[in-house]
């Protein structure tokens, strides 16, 4: 079956013969499911506590072996594909044959570097069967909503931290040590503010609580800090206990969950609201199940709450979730993976246009140019700028040398040569100039920042909205130079690879 299939490529689409891209993408899309049903498998809704992002549910092992299997596959293919080259050995080949072998080497080389994405994005299917958006919006209005009644510290509680307090004062006061036996400084405001603020009988009251316990994920269906006080200031006038204990069972039940530690006394907790008629704090729960007394030795906390691990449970679902945030990340581990696939094409494709000769001079030079470049400005104390200029010099010239002696039939192996560190340097071309453009954007901040600290963007934006712009889109620009590049790979470089092909022997 294999061979003839293998025949009648070999007669009717000798490229795909010849590149083995059926038989590698057969072989990828085995190896994908495999890791996509074992990302699906290696998680569940008692484990998610025991990650703390989606990369590190696989570990190390997982990339290694991911890393192995593409090794094997690359090897493997390679071995097959440079037995035959009918550009080399002057076969009658069509005018976008060489563009279209590019691109298929690109599409095997990225889908062989990305199995590891298939485990990650199983991980990520598996949770939101676990939790989806709607689910985790409601938990998180119940999480943020219950803490409130669940003191781990006094500083939320204070007068000064309710909601119209702050929005008046145009701060918070969690930072400031809350205490009646230092003796106020009067010539600093906001201790005279705090030692007024702790004369008061509500000092410390349910009553002023006014924040979101640790999120701020961008979902609209989580409710602000405000609309969490609103209601809980409801609750408490109402004397609504029945709600408060219905809301802390179902906290306690989000918790079982997702096998966060915790012991909590519910009816406690919902007494100590209603206790005394200003609803003054009269506990604090602490957030670790043991600690150590004053002789060293470990004693466990009659009642706890795991506020660390309820808060890496929901970013890691966060991150499985669809978001801008999990979209931006998915995209920026693309493109790196892109740039990785289109380095490795295009050593594949020096490799395949060019004599062995160039080919191994333009390695080896690149690594003895590399290191010179790296030693002078080690010696020098060169800035990374320079390096960025020194590098941009070096693939001008490289390009423009080469492609004079391609106009003028001269210098084969030179102009060989050159084309290969050209092009070598030609993906990172853009990103040398975002470079130099950022740190001119940072010294000009800094002159901004000098003369006006809070408007210095806003300066920035006005005076240099081009600069500003490039700044503001630096992954945008990275990301379109990656597919300009393979544009100028497949048509320019092929171009000029299939006419340093046909230049007289030296």
């Amino acid at each position: 079956m294999i061979k003839r299939i293998n025949q009648y490529l070999l007669t009717h689409n000798p490229l795909l013969w010849n590149t083995r891209v059926l038989w590698i993408i057969a072989i990828n899309i085995i190896l994908h499911g495999f890791f996509f049903i074992t990302g699906l498998l290696s998680i569940t809704t008692k484990h998610i506590i025991d990650y703390s992002s989606v990369w590190s549910v696989g570990g190390p092992g997982l990339y290694t072996f991911s890393v192995l299997c593409s090794l094997l596959v690359i090897i493997i293919w390679l071995i097959y594909f440079l037995r035959n080259n009918a550009f080399k050995n002057f076969y009658r080949i069509g005018k976008w044959y060489l563009v279209k072998e590019f691109l298929i080497i690109l599409a095997i080389l990225f889908s062989t570097i990305t199995y590891f994405e298939s485990f990650n994005y199983g991980v990520k299917l598996k949770v939101r069967s676990i939790t989806n958006v709607h689910t985790f919006a409601n938990e998180v209005n119940i999480v943020n909503h219950a803490m409130a009644y669940i003191p781990t510290d006094r500083m939320p509680y204070f007068i000064l931290n309710d909601c119209n307090e702050r929005i008046k004062n145009n701060r918070g006061y969690y930072d400031e040590i809350i205490t009646d036996t230092v003796t106020p400084n009067f010539n600093d405001p906001i201790n005279i503010i705090v030692k007024q603020a702790l004369r008061r009988p509500d000092a410390f009251s349910y009553k002023n609580y006014c924040k979101l316990f640790s999120f701020r994920f961008p979902y609209p269906a989580i409710d602000s800090a405000r609309k969490i006080s609103s209601t809980k200031n409801e609750w408490l006038d109402r004397h609504r206990s029945d709600s408060v204990r219905n809301l802390l069972r179902a906290f306690v039940a989000i918790c079982k969950k997702y096998d966060i530690d915790q012991k909590l006394d519910i009816d406690a907790l919902t007494a100590a609201v209603f206790a005394t008629p200003l609803y003054n704090i009269s506990i604090v729960i602490p957030t670790t199940e043991f600690y150590r007394d004053n002789f060293g030795r470990t004693q466990r906390n009659r009642y706890f709450i795991q506020t660390f691990s309820i808060t890496s449970v929901f970013y890691f679902l966060y991150e499985c979730l669809p978001n801008r945030r999990s979209f931006e990340d998915q995209r920026n581990a693309f493109m790196i993976e892109g740039y990785v696939a289109l380095c490795i094409s295009i050593l594949v494709l020096c490799y395949r246009r060019f004599n062995k000769k160039v080919f191994l001079i333009s390695i080896v030079g690149t690594i003895v140019w590399s290191i010179v470049l790296g030693l002078f400005m080690a010696v020098t104390r060169g800035s990374e700028t320079s390096v960025a200029i020194f590098c941009l010099i070096l693939c001008l010239v490289f390009g423009l040398v080469a492609w004079i002696n391609l106009k003028n039939n001269s210098l084969k192996t030179v102009a060989g040569t050159l084309l290969n560190w050209h092009i070598y340097l030609a993906p990172f071309f853009t990103m040398f100039l975002l470079l130099i453009v950022n740190e001119y954007y940072q010294q000009v901040m800094n002159r901004f920042y000098r003369i006006n600290n809070q408007n210095a963007e806003v300066l920035m934006q006005n005076y240099y909205p081009l600069l500003y712009w490039i700044h503001s889109h630096n992954t945008e620009i990275v990301l379109a130079n990656l597919f300009v590049i393979i544009f100028y790979v497949a048509i320019l470089f092929n171009r000029w690879a299939r006419r340093w092909h046909v230049m007289p022997e030296e």
